[in-house]
């Protein structure tokens, strides 16, 4: 059954809204096949997270309007449970899911509770447990911030230098970390880890209000949230 349920919770959660359906067409043509709708933050504005994964609070209280007008919006176990069971999908049927735990994930629980809507919101429980910081977030935090023109990284394979003279190169060098922390093992990424940070040592401490906690974790499931985990760290 676990294996089943993880199985269908990989292929639902690759999935994405693209908001900007017409409204009109999905009134006349309504959709049997279940809709994800991923996010991440829900911000107006952040130097620690990427503009491609946040959306502004305006714009997401207007989709989720959307959504509880146009969508018949169910719980991921809901659908999990319909898919196992071969049960006919209401029209319409959507799942909202959040990767990684943002605290401001908690605002937008907020608003799905003002629209009766629920969410599935998957943490980093690593970053919990230990109050470590994202690793995703601290990769950006620490090049955006450095007053340094460049920095050496030891990889396994070579020494690595990467230039932070401008803003084009350091866009680069995030994208380039986060490739790299991607592609090595956890061990491997936590001791590459500990030279970037020395390496750009002369920028702010890095916040510990960028994700949830176990307190809004708890208010959000009194909000009839579900929470999922997404990845240790």
């Amino acid at each position: 059954m676990k294996s089943i349920k993880n199985r269908i919770a990989l292929v639902v959660k690759s999935l994405v809204y693209q908001s900007g359906i017409d409204a009109m067409k999905r009134r006349l043509v309504p959709s049997a096949i279940p809709v994800i709708a991923r996010y991440h933050s829900v911000c107006s504005d952040s130097n620690l997270i990427s503009a491609g994964i946040r959306i502004t609070p305006e714009a997401f209280t207007e989709q989720v309007a959307y959504f509880a007008k146009y969508f018949h919006v169910i719980k991921m176990n809901h659908l999990i449970e319909q898919i196992q069971n071969r049960e006919a999908f209401p029209k319409n049927t959507l799942v909202l899911t959040f990767d990684d735990g943002y605290a401001d994930n908690l605002g937008a629980a907020k608003v799905l509770q003002q629209y009766g809507l629920t969410g599935l919101f998957y943490i980093t429980a690593g970053c919990i447990e230990s109050d470590e910081a994202f690793w995703v977030a601290e990769v950006r935090h620490l090049i955006e911030n450095t007053k340094k023109k460049e920095m050496t990284l030891p990889l396994p394979d070579r020494k690595c230098c990467i230039p932070l003279s401008n803003a084009e190169q350091r866009e680069q060098a995030i994208k380039k970390m986060t490739r790299l922390f991607k592609s090595v093992t956890i061990e491997t990424r936590e001791n590459i880890r500990k030279v970037f940070r020395f390496e750009l040592d002369d920028t702010p401490s890095f916040p510990k209000d960028l994700m949830l906690n176990w307190p809004q974790l708890r208010e959000m499931v009194e909000m009839g949230m579900e929470i999922g985990g997404h990845t240790m760290t």
